[in-house]
C-alpha cells in the first residue's frame, strides 16, 4: 500500500516514519519553491493560457452579458485548474473554467461536503447564530 507499483517507490505521503518523510520531502522541495515557480516557463505559459485566454474570456463575456459572475466558483475552479496544469499539463486540466456545467456540479458538490470556509474564521458569529435557532 502507498507504492508506487512501476517503480517499487513508496509514496512520500504515505510513510509512517518522520525521517525517511523528511529526506523525500527535501528531495522535491525544489519543485515547489519560489524561486523554481518564478523563473518556470511552464508557469508563465500556464499563467498566460488560464488568466488571459480563460477567466479573463468569461469575465468580458458577462460583462458585455451585463450578467453576473460567480467569482468564488470561478477562483476554485481557476485554482484546481492551475494545480492541475502545473502537476499534470495544461491538456490533463478538468477545465472547469471553459466548462461551466462541470465547474457548477463540482463548486455544488464543493459547497455541499465543505460548507464555506470563511465562516471557520469567525466561530463567535457561528455560535451566535446558531443559538439563534
Amino acid at each position: 500500500m502507498g507504492m508506487l507499483i512501476e517503480h517499487r517507490i513508496q509514496n512520500m505521503f504515505s510513510y509512517t516514519k518522520r525521517k525517511p518523510h523528511a529526506a523525500r520531502k527535501r528531495v522535491v522541495a525544489s519543485l515547489y519553491s519560489k524561486s523554481t515557480l518564478y523563473s518556470s516557463q511552464e508557469m508563465m505559459i500556464i499563467s498566460r493560457i488560464l488568466v488571459k485566454e480563460r477567466v479573463l474570456s468569461i469575465l468580458d463575456k458577462r460583462a458585455r452579458d451585463k450578467s453576473p459572475a460567480d467569482v468564488l466558483e470561478l477562483g476554485s475552479s481557476f485554482a484546481m485548474d492551475f494545480i492541475c496544469a502545473y502537476l499534470f499539463r495544461i491538456k490533463c486540466v478538468p477545465d472547469f473554467l471553459r466548462c461551466e456545467t462541470s465547474r457548477r456540479d463540482w463548486s455544488g458538490a464543493h459547497r455541499r461536503t465543505k460548507g464555506y470556509g470563511i465562516w471557520s474564521e469567525f466561530p463567535g458569529l457561528v455560535s451566535l447564530r446558531e443559538g439563534w435557532g
